[in-house]
């Protein structure tokens, strides 16, 4: 939905892409596959200095028209048999970009081992979660999306006489030396 300055609402279809050029990645707070199927990371890593570039280049271009239409329609003509690839470039960053606005997993891999034999209460992870996070600046999860996180994460509950928690993680500072 839109509006015009001072007018009603009005409800249309996307017809677009939202292309974001920048040099820093937006922090992307959801962890569903919705919003991280939508999303394209396009590493555009080369820089051109000012001794690069051809005051030619659209004389150039110009010249070659005809046969920078031909490649335009053969690479179209293909494109609508065989589909696009995401080349590996996009997929390593996007595998990446998706890793680092995981801050569940940031906080798990710094504050945490796996230990087959250890148990965490599920309050104690908690607030050393909320702790990490405040010392992050990170947005922090209620308990029911905590909990929520973690169960994506493969780790299931476990009910003990001591209460709930997770079993197969020790904190660091009790790490076995």
């Amino acid at each position: 939905a839109a509006r015009h300055l001072y007018k009603e609402l009005i409800e249309f279809v996307p017809q677009h892409k939202l292309i974001i050029a920048a040099n820093h990645l937006p922090e992307i707070t959801g962890r569903d596959h919705a919003i991280w199927r939508r999303i394209r990371v396009i590493p555009l890593r080369r820089r051109f200095d000012k001794d690069e570039i051809d005051p030619y280049l659209s004389l150039k271009l110009d010249k070659e028209l005809e046969g920078i239409l031909a490649w335009m329609v053969k690479g179209c003509l293909r494109w609508q048999t065989e589909g696009l690839q995401k080349p590996d470039c996009v997929i390593q960053a996007e595998k990446a970009y998706n890793e680092d606005m995981d801050h569940v997993e940031s906080w798990l891999k710094e504050r945490y081992v796996r230990d087959s034999e250890a148990w965490v209460p599920f309050r104690s992870l908690h607030d050393d979660y909320i702790h990490w996070a405040k010392e992050t600046g990170s947005r922090f999860m209620g308990s029911k999306q905590l909990a929520q996180a973690l169960k994506e994460k493969g780790m299931s509950p476990t009910k003990t006489p001591n209460g709930r928690g997770y079993r197969g993680l020790r904190t660091k500072e009790t790490e076995v030396m």
